[in-house]
């Protein structure tokens, strides 16, 4: 168990029996950002229920947390389906009272992508296209916000979670965040953390490119991001997008197949409460 804990967290045990115990796990007392990637495709029609009570469950946890690092956590929530939209974004003017697809990809190619991942929006090209949905959340403290936020999530369209990647990467990337107008954390003991949550592959095969072109590493070594992936009920090839694209980081690669593994792999990988062990 104790691999599985953050440093710095602390670590209750109540036993409930003679073989089980509870293990409560507090949030750490270092700020921390985490930026939700959440598949929002119509395959997700079904299971989109499902996975809002799981996060609504998760940030109550959070929520009920004794201590006072509840109040330096910040979440951000991007949905993705075939891409990835904005509402009333300062950048982007066209956003303004709509919800407007912006497009993560540079126009001059892969490569460009990965150079110009943290430079600011006005330095780039952004193209809108096609129809979307639900919006990015900013990051917020509000988590009222977060749930609301989650609960009004649309099930539509393909699944491009190279565009939810990109656009969860600059959620935490501090100039990013100054563009929609929210102040940085200032403080070297910050943790950033993107999890992203699909249920399928992708309709293109961008994501295979900017992993081999070095976005992972990117996010992880420039930005200091920790990435952690969730599948659910996902192939063996899409896990080892998801391994590769970590690759030698801090992260980790989930392979939910039911219900019950897809709750504890959230709340694991949000370093929450309430895991439920079986002792040997």
């Amino acid at each position: 168990m104790a691999g599985v804990l953050p440093k710095g967290a602390n670590k209750q045990i109540t036993l409930t029996s003679k073989t089980a115990s509870t293990t409560r796990l507090d949030l750490n007392s270092k700020p921390r950002d985490v930026s939700l990637v959440l598949d929002i495709s119509g395959s997700m029609s079904g299971r989109l229920p499902l996975l809002k009570t799981i996060i609504n469950t998760t940030i109550q946890d959070i929520q009920n947390q004794s201590n006072n690092s509840v109040s330096k956590v910040r979440i951000a929530v991007v949905p993705f389906e075939s891409g990835v939209g904005v509402r009333d974004a300062p950048w982007l003017p066209a956003s303004k009272g709509r919800v407007t697809c912006v497009d993560g990809m540079s126009p001059q190619g892969v490569a460009q992508t990965v150079d110009d991942l943290g430079a600011l929006p006005g330095m780039l090209k952004i193209s809108t296209q096609g129809r979307c949905i639900s919006p990015i959340l900013p990051l917020t403290k509000d988590f009222a916000a977060v749930r609301s936020h989650v609960n009004g999530l649309t099930p539509t369209g393909g699944t491009s979670s190279y565009q939810g990647l990109i656009w969860g990467a600059r959620s935490l990337i501090s100039e990013w965040q100054q563009a929609w107008q929210i102040t940085p954390v200032a403080s070297s003991d910050l943790e950033q953390h993107l999890i992203l949550f699909t249920d399928g592959d992708d309709n293109e095969d961008y994501f295979n490119q900017l992993v081999n072109t070095g976005l992972c590493q990117v996010i992880q070594n420039k930005f200091n991001i920790q990435m952690s992936f969730i599948g659910f009920g996902v192939n063996n090839s899409r896990l080892r997008q998801f391994e590769d694209c970590i690759g030698n980081g801090k992260g980790k690669v989930y392979d939910a197949q039911n219900t019950a593994q897809l709750e504890k792999f959230f709340k694991e990988a949000l370093h929450t409460t309430t895991a439920t062990l079986i002792l040997e």
